[in-house]
């Protein structure tokens, strides 16, 4: 995505339709360090993809974030980076 212009602007597009509409954004299948880069520079509200995991069965999940790894797995901003990151 970083290296397609035309991506990022229709990445942009949506973040910025997300916010106009008082939305939450949530970006899926973000796989590599550069597209979550990107997707945090536009604003987007929440990340999620294998880039933070791979998939794992509904049973293993407990295990996964008992072992403190929970907070590397999903990128969600809280309410005052969003509102930072709109007024800017």
């Amino acid at each position: 995505m970083p290296d397609d212009p035309t991506a990022v602007e229709i990445a942009s597009a949506i973040v910025s339709l997300g916010r106009n509409l008082k939305l939450e954004v949530l970006a899926e299948g973000v796989e590599t360090r550069a597209q979550f880069d990107e997707l945090v520079r536009i604003g987007c509200d929440s990340v999620q993809g294998w880039f933070f995991s791979r998939a794992v069965p509904p049973a293993d999940l407990p295990l996964l974030l008992g072992r403190g790894r929970g907070n590397r797995h999903t990128f969600r901003r809280t309410r005052d980076q969003r509102r930072r990151s709109a007024s800017s």
